[in-house]
């Protein structure tokens, strides 16, 4: 990395990181996707502005050598400033479709996690065409050290003939 993310993307945030994120945590971040991908546990993207790549969040396919080496997690982060835009929902769409391919990711099976007081994450899961399957009671530990249900949602690779 020739500058650290967090001076080149100033105002960007790590998940569960200061925003601006400090360039040791950036650094740390970006280098257990690197350690993640090479072993096959989890495939991150950055996601970008289309004008000037300035970083806006990122999306990743998690858990992948997890008890069910056939399915995958989505989880992602957006910066508060571009939240509201439908970039997070695209973004979404292009990686569940890369996940279920069996010439991308060949996942069976992802899942999606939201919490209950998060609208715009449970609207993401949908329009991304994910069912809503379960919700884990009291799951989400939020920032403020209470908790939130967590509601779960799946999504299947079509079945051909």
């Amino acid at each position: 990395m020739s500058r650290p993310a967090a001076t080149r993307f100033p105002g960007t945030s790590c998940p569960g990181s200061p925003i601006p994120t400090p360039p040791a945590i950036a650094r740390s971040y970006v280098a257990d996707c690197i350690w993640q991908a090479a072993i096959g546990a989890k495939a991150t993207w950055a996601i970008a502005d289309r004008h000037t790549d300035e970083l806006l969040g990122n999306i990743a396919v998690m858990d992948m050598l997890g008890i069910n080496p056939t399915s995958g997690e989505i989880g992602y982060w957006m910066h508060p400033a571009a939240r509201g835009r439908g970039i997070m929902t695209e973004a979404t769409q292009m990686i569940v479709r890369h996940a279920l391919d069996p010439d991308g990711l060949d996942r069976r099976r992802v899942v999606l996690y939201a919490a209950a007081d998060n609208p715009a994450s449970n609207a993401i899961a949908r329009a991304a065409g994910y069912s809503h399957y379960g919700t884990q009671r009291a799951a989400e530990r939020l920032g403020d050290g209470s908790f939130d249900d967590l509601l779960g949602y799946e999504l299947l690779r079509p079945v051909r003939d």
